[in-house]
């Protein structure tokens, strides 16, 4: 079975709809099975059934690669790019690095260690 195309030319939102093709376009390189094929072109056709002057393309677009790759992950393990540095960068500053400073600040009652912290969270 292949994988449904989006019909980029119906939208303004260009960027998007080139990304999600590009999603597509690698997805057809994979060996993926039948329930995720049809699950994926079950969305691609809900989005390009959409009615030409419909105000919310952007974000059904975006719900709708969003869903496809929360898909991939539970199916596959399949993730984007930097997946993880998103996700572990934002609770190492505030679960390592906020406490290292505050412990720095205490310890030399200086402000200025206080902000050190965050770059050793990083």
């Amino acid at each position: 079975m292949e994988l449904l195309k989006l019909d980029a030319e119906k939208f303004k939102e260009e960027k998007l709809a080139e990304e999600l093709n590009n999603l597509l376009e690698e997805l057809e390189s994979r060996n993926l099975n039948e329930a995720s094929i049809d699950f994926i072109n079950k969305n691609i056709k809900s989005l390009n059934d959409l009615s030409p002057e419909a105000a919310t393309k952007g974000s059904k677009i975006s719900s709708t690669k969003n869903a496809i790759l929360k898909h991939l992950e539970k199916e596959y393990k399949l993730v984007t790019p930097k997946y993880y540095a998103t996700m572990w960068l934002p609770l190492g500053m505030t679960a390592f690095g906020i406490p290292i400073g505050a412990a720095m600040y205490v310890l030399t009652k200086n402000a200025a260690f206080m902000g050190l912290g965050l770059p050793i969270g990083l």
